[in-house]
């Protein structure tokens, strides 16, 4: 690990370091791939029309990543 981020909590780490949680990891897989209906209708009722109605995959996953990081 590195030295700096010792004292950070897990939290903390995952922000400096750019990484969403296994919370949001897990949640972002469900939406796009597996869609779990009861882990997921809740959040993907809250996305944007413009994420919903996204033409591409790529477009979709920049999208989400914006919303994640608020949620949760």
């Amino acid at each position: 690990m590195m030295r700096e981020l010792e004292h950070l909590s897990c939290e903390e780490r995952l922000r400096e370091l750019g990484l969403f949680s296994l919370k949001k990891r897990r949640l972002r897989g469900d939406m796009r791939k597996n869609f779990f209906p009861l882990r997921v209708t809740e959040h993907w009722n809250r996305l944007p029309r413009e994420a919903v109605e996204s033409p591409s995959l790529e477009i979709l996953k920049t999208h989400m990543d914006k919303v994640l990081c608020s949620l949760l």
